[in-house]
């Protein structure tokens, strides 16, 4: 009856975690593509992180709302997902830094090739 209790406690601790490391990204994200390379992208995208369902990341575009946002993957401090517009698909890869106020990373462009991506925490 002990290890039921601790393994139930352990499980809880668990989703504990990854509810508030989640609602931790919750907020507005300034992305700047190319950072520190050259770029074709001469704007800055705004996204929105937020919690559904209680527990799931879904991520929105306000400016853009023809951006749909598929295979959604938080693990520890790695967000993958695939953004996709007027039938391209582009994987993003970031990692959150350790003051959780910006993420780096890449995205694969629709020339296929990789790009540095910088997501800024913007103030709420």
């Amino acid at each position: 009856m002990k290890k039921i209790f601790f393994v139930l406690l352990f499980i809880q601790s668990l989703s504990l975690n990854s509810f508030s490391q989640i609602n931790a990204l919750s907020g507005k994200w300034k992305e700047i593509w190319g950072y520190a390379q050259k770029s074709d992208i001469n704007y800055n995208d705004v996204f929105t992180l937020s919690v559904v369902d209680g527990n799931k990341l879904n991520i929105s575009c306000e400016s853009k709302p023809n951006y749909s946002f598929n295979n959604i993957d938080i693990k520890g401090d790695s967000l993958s997902f695939e953004l996709r517009n007027a039938g391209y698909v582009l994987p993003y890869k970031l990692v959150l830094d350790e003051n959780k106020t910006d993420f780096w990373g890449t995205a694969v462009n629709i020339h296929g090739e990789a790009v540095n991506i910088k997501w800024e925490k913007m103030p709420n």
